[in-house]
């Protein structure tokens, strides 16, 4: 059973998803707020949920531009997963192409009748959901 926590990361929020292996469904965990920049702060709660779950696998959202380029969040998230790892050597984390997984999130959270003013406080959870999807996926599929 392989237990693998999905992560969006945005500048102030942490969008967060779990798969257990035993039921093949991604459930949404959480929207998890910070003060803007405050990476430690998102890098701690990760480590102590993945403690308390028992998790070692990590999948991250990987921000590339639409031609595949590198942003300054692509190397924020490259730098996040750096201290991650510097604070957590025991995890083991996997970037997952998060291009459109917000515009996906946002139709998803449409079909459900979610409400505007309510999906701006899912949106990186749901993200988060279809990173996770995503990653198991192509996992399946043989293509990692």
């Amino acid at each position: 059973m392989e237990k693998i926590l999905g992560l969006d990361l945005g500048s102030q929020t942490l969008g967060m998803a779990y798969y257990d292996g035993v039921v093949d469904i991604v459930h949404p965990i959480e929207n998890y707020t910070f003060e803007p920049g405050n990476f430690k702060k998102a890098r701690t709660h990760i480590i102590e949920y993945c403690k308390k779950e028992n998790i070692t696998n990590v999948v991250l959202g990987y921000p590339l531009n639409m031609d595949g380029s590198k942003s300054k969040r692509t190397l924020s998230t490259e730098r996040f997963k750096e201290d991650l790892l510097k604070e957590a050597p025991n995890l083991n984390i996997f970037y997952c192409d998060e291009r459109l997984t917000t515009v996906e999130a946002y139709e998803r959270l449409d079909m459900m009748g979610v409400n505007k003013k309510k999906q701006k406080e899912l949106i990186d959870m749901i993200s988060s959901v279809i990173i996770l999807e995503s990653y198991i996926s192509k996992k399946k599929e043989g293509k990692l």
